[in-house]
């Protein structure tokens, strides 16, 4: 049963660090989508295009609301005809 039970805590501290991870994931996405919001579209796009990860992510969700990009039936983001 020991053998077991120290399974369990593993398993339990691996899915903590998995929430922490995600977590931490969701709010790097949040703080650059507040950054992206407060900038112009000229130095949003330049942005865009040097960021990667949840930073890009937070970068393309403001990108789709100001029209210059959208999300294909695959969930995956495109250019609009919308330029700058």
């Amino acid at each position: 049963m020991g053998f077991f039970r120290g399974l369990g805590e593993a398993a339990k501290y691996v899915g903590k660090g998995l929430l922490e991870d995600v977590k931490q994931k969701q709010e790097e996405r949040d703080r650059a989508y507040a950054e992206g919001q407060r900038m112009t579209d000229e130095e949003l796009v330049r942005r865009f295009k040097s960021a990667s990860g949840m930073r890009k992510v937070g970068f393309a969700m403001v990108l789709e609301e100001r029209g210059y990009l959208e999300k294909d039936s695959e969930g995956r983001y495109r250019r609009t005809s919308k330029t700058l």
